[in-house]
């Protein structure tokens, strides 16, 4: 039978390290050798350890979902629709129809006494309702025109509103146009008509938009009409929707039996 020579003790040591050897023997005497308590505990340490973390650490990440993460508000309000306003006193009181974001923090009224500006701000802070009593009118003014801006919370202020001018006199005795900017206006451009409403009760009215030939190219309903000035807006198309070509097109302001014009230049 062929014997077998025991290992050195370099490799005894070593085979006893990996665990294969629980015992060696070392020139004829067998040595025993036993793991230290400490690394025969190690392993059942660590994994008691990971099964109470683990479950801290799904938790965790499971909160991390789902609690609500905090975005940055960069969206105005909408511009407010349907400004009007009625003398009352030597002020001016104004109305229009609420905007309908939550956040909504309040309205900025600007005032100018031209209607190509420049304009200001009356209010010193946010109206917080849809309509506002305007007490500083210069004395003397012959008209003001104004528009409202929406504010949210974050602090954005969304577009203005549509012009309105509002007489300060005795009141104007005719339907008549105070002209029209821009003009002359580039295709694509919209064209704001200022309409002025007699005294009076209120009466229907529209803007009939004809080409250098006489025809017809767009009615813009205005429905009925308080006395004041009005700010009509032509957006350049045709009533099937389509630019019209460049040229020169006037503006009929029709109502109250009467007819106004202003003159239209279109380029391209």
């Amino acid at each position: 039978m062929r014997r077998h020579k025991p290992p050195g003790l370099a490799a005894s040591l070593l085979l006893r390290g990996s665990g294969l050897l629980p015992f060696t023997t070392v020139r004829g005497v067998s040595y025993a050798f036993r793991r230290p308590a400490r690394r025969r505990w190690l392993p059942l340490l660590v994994i008691f350890a990971l099964l109470l973390v683990a479950p801290a650490l799904a938790h965790a990440q499971a909160s991390s979902a789902q609690s609500p993460r905090w975005t940055h508000d960069d969206s105005p309000p909408a511009a407010p629709r349907g400004l009007s306003g009625t003398r009352e006193g030597s002020g001016v009181r104004l109305r229009w129809t609420a905007n309908s974001e939550t956040d909504l923090a309040g309205y900025t009224v600007y005032r100018a006494l031209s209607p190509s500006g420049p304009f200001a701000a009356v209010n010193p802070r946010l109206a917080g309702t849809d309509e506002y009593l305007d007490t500083t009118v210069p004395a003397g003014a012959g008209a003001a025109w104004y528009q409202v801006s929406a504010s949210d919370a974050s602090g954005n202020e969304g577009g203005r509103s549509d012009l309105y001018g509002l007489s300060l006199e005795g009141g104007a005795e005719t339907w008549s146009v105070e002209g029209a900017f821009p003009n002359p206006s580039r295709a694509g451009a919209a064209v704001h008509v200022l309409a002025v409403i007699p005294n009076g009760p209120p009466e229907l009215a529209r803007v009939d938009v004809l080409d250098s030939g006489g025809r017809r190219v767009r009615r813009i309903e205005l429905g009925t009409l308080a006395p004041g000035h009005h700010e009509v807006m032509w957006d350049g198309k045709n009533d099937a929707g389509r630019e019209v070509a460049p040229g020169v097109y006037r503006g009929w302001l029709v109502g109250g039996g009467t007819r106004a014009v202003v003159r239209l230049l279109r380029v391209p």
